[in-house]
């Protein structure tokens, strides 16, 4: 047994769970209530601690134009934050 609790007279309970790393956490949760029946769920979760991979395409040091398109590959999903001199673009 990970983790026992009583609900609040509103039915909610909340308990935390702690989690293995870089693989799938499968949960089986039962409730029983005071005349003993039961329901129960499952849930499965992942922590996710792999730091993503960027790779960016070359570019030049030098250009003449006003602006330059950069791209790469990172992983799907990711929030990508590009900074220059206190300025920040999304």
């Amino acid at each position: 047994m990970l983790a026992t609790g009583t609900t609040t007279n509103s039915g909610n309970i909340s308990f935390d769970l702690v989690l293995d790393t870089n693989t799938v956490n499968n949960f089986h949760i039962v409730a029983t209530d005071l005349a003993g029946n039961t329901s129960s769920g499952n849930i499965s979760i992942v922590q996710d601690s792999i730091v993503p991979t960027t790779i960016l395409d070359a570019t030049p040091s030098i250009i003449h134009a006003g602006s330059l398109t950069v791209s790469g590959n990172t992983e799907s999903n990711a929030a990508v934050v590009v900074t220059n001199s206190g300025f920040t673009y999304i």
